[in-house]
């Protein structure tokens, strides 16, 4: 006898065989291991920098623009931004989500590792 053969012949039977498996997935339904918002990170990095007593255009010029020239050799960097004020500025470096962000920061600090004498260099004294 066929599943077809025996919903027309007993409807209650499978009625109640249906209604029984619908409580036992309610009951369970909360025990699975399903995370409906898994945990993620961003996959970016910033970096401030600061020189006081100095114009936004300034630090433009001659801190950011030099560190952006440095950043854009890393590899799987999506997108640069940066964000110049009076006396400091920001670069935020964002990868693509399956990039690792230790390996990412590792490639970041290994091209910016001499900057500090480039910068010194276009800053007055």
């Amino acid at each position: 006898m066929t599943v077809s053969e025996l919903s027309v012949r007993r409807p209650v039977t499978i009625t109640m065989i249906y209604v029984l498996i619908c409580v036992i997935a309610c009951m369970f339904i909360h025990r699975l291991g399903v995370a409906l918002f898994p945990s993620t990170t961003r996959p970016m990095l910033s970096i401030f920098t600061s020189y006081p007593n100095v114009g936004p255009e300034e630090i433009d010029i001659n801190v950011t623009s030099v560190i952006v020239n440095r950043l854009s050799r890393v590899s799987d960097v999506k997108t640069i931004s940066t964000r110049s004020y009076n006396g400091s500025s920001r670069i935020t470096l964002q990868f693509g989500y399956d990039k690792d962000l230790e390996e990412a920061y590792d490639d970041v600090t290994a091209a910016l590792s001499n900057i500090s004498n480039m910068v010194a260099a276009f800053l007055p004294l």
